[in-house]
């Protein structure tokens, strides 16, 4: 058992969310992560979501998904490719300093 990323592209539709995690919950896996945001293409949603399962598990959910929903690809990538995120994740979510940003051209008064 270890981490995969799923990414997967779906239309912007009602309860497309609620229709992604019912089949994730009836093959009792656990969803670490899920993030939903537009994607380039217009009326076109990126869903990505960090599963705990082995790979033939998590193989055979991404088949699910592309047959049973109107997903119009799928993406599987291993553990590795989850510190990018974790990494990218840090950064957003780091804090910053209060006062206003200085650049390296900038003189202080």
């Amino acid at each position: 058992m270890s981490d995969f990323t799923l990414t997967l592209f779906a239309e912007n539709q009602i309860g497309m969310l609620n229709r992604i995690g019912v089949i994730i919950a009836r093959r009792r896996i656990n969803i670490e992560y899920i993030h939903v945001a537009a994607s380039g293409l217009p009326g076109i949603h990126r869903f990505t979501i960090v599963v705990n399962d082995s790979e033939e598990g998590v193989r055979k959910l991404a088949a699910q998904l592309e047959k049973q929903i109107d997903i119009f690809k799928s993406f599987l990538n291993p553990a590795s490719a989850n510190r990018w995120l974790e990494h990218n994740l840090g950064i957003l979510n780091s804090p910053t300093t209060t006062g206003p940003w200085q650049g390296p051209y900038d003189e202080e008064e």
